[in-house]
């Protein structure tokens, strides 16, 4: 004899409630999420960096101490910018060229490639003229003559390199322009984007990496505060 159950299903109540419960869930784990994904972004980028001043150094000891020229235009390579005179100790064995730490995406959008893409921006850089939006930008002032492009004074020489920045976030937005073009380097804190937990990473001549908050980095241009940007020709 066969025994008929009535189906129990969900009143409305009952789905509400489970809706709430699911909403309120995600609204506790979403940000957490968001900070680790962020968090992660921030290591990453650190390792970049740790990078990038791993191959400057090597760059220096190969160029009697010299630091990366901002920008120069070697005999047969053409225009050349500070990322791509890193890309041969990146990658021994593959020539240098002109623009080759990025990837061509469309209508004359790029992407920059390895350690010269910075996790926590997403949009491709574009190209003005040579002038391109970067992820990552250089002090201005550690070995840089009045020209700001060919070095002129030995970033191994530098005084106090555990304090000299040397290669950090810059700021990308498409809109953005300085007297340096695109983002190629950085001269104060309106340059850096402080996009990793509201942090700006940066190596330093030395090679270690930082993590620094608006507050912790002084303008520029005062009095007794060269230590971090080194903008005096007699700092090295």
């Amino acid at each position: 004899m066969k025994v008929w159950r009535k189906k129990k299903w969900f009143t409305l109540i009952e789905l509400l409630v489970t809706i709430a419960v699911i909403a309120i869930l995600t609204a506790v784990l979403l940000p957490a999420l968001n900070s680790a994904r962020a968090k992660g972004q921030a290591i990453r980028c650190t390792s970049h960096l740790k990078q990038m001043g791993t191959l400057g150094f090597l760059y220096a000891e190969a160029n009697d101490g010299y630091g990366i020229p901002f920008q120069d235009s070697p005999e047969g390579i053409g225009f050349c910018v500070w990322p791509d005179f890193l890309m041969p100790y990146l990658k021994p064995g593959v020539a240098m060229k002109a623009g080759g730490y990025r990837i061509y995406v469309e209508s004359g959008k790029y992407i920059p490639r390895d350690i010269f893409a910075c996790p926590g921006v997403s949009n491709p850089v574009v190209d003005y003229g040579k002038k391109e939006i970067k992820h990552y930008g250089m002090n201005k002032y550690p070995s840089l003559t009045g020209t700001y492009q060919l070095p002129s004074r030995r970033i191994l020489h530098t005084k106090r390199p555990s304090a000299r920045s040397y290669i950090g976030d810059v700021l990308h937005p498409e809109n953005y322009t300085s007297s340096g073009g695109k983002c190629f380097r950085y001269e104060n804190v309106q340059e850096m984007p402080f996009l990793h937990v509201s942090r700006n990473n940066m190596v330093f001549v030395d090679g270690h990496c930082e993590a620094r908050n608006f507050q912790s980095i002084r303008p520029a241009y005062t009095v007794g505060n060269n230590d971090f940007w080194g903008y005096s020709p007699t700092e090295n």
